[in-house]
């Protein structure tokens, strides 16, 4: 999972949990649910968003990944089960 904020938002991680769905439309699939913060400026003010992000995990055989297509000004987060 790439989380990757536009100019004027940042994200603050604060914690992950890995779990199974509990409703039934997708009942007992794997997912990570991912905490943090959200701050959006814009001029003088600042939006403060405490927010949950629900993902489903989905194993791959292979999976690469390469900064040089992510950008060096970008700040990101990879989570990979251990």
């Amino acid at each position: 999972m790439v989380i990757l904020p536009e100019s004027n938002t940042e994200f603050k991680f604060i914690k992950m949990d890995e779990g199974l769905m509990g409703a039934q439309w997708k009942w007992g699939e794997p997912m990570v649910k991912v905490y943090g913060i959200i701050e959006m400026k814009q001029n003088r003010m600042t939006n403060v968003i405490d927010h949950v992000t629900s993902v489903f995990v989905k194993q791959v055989s292979e999976f690469s990944f390469n900064e040089e297509n992510v950008g060096k000004d970008v700040r990101y987060y990879l989570y990979q089960n251990k």
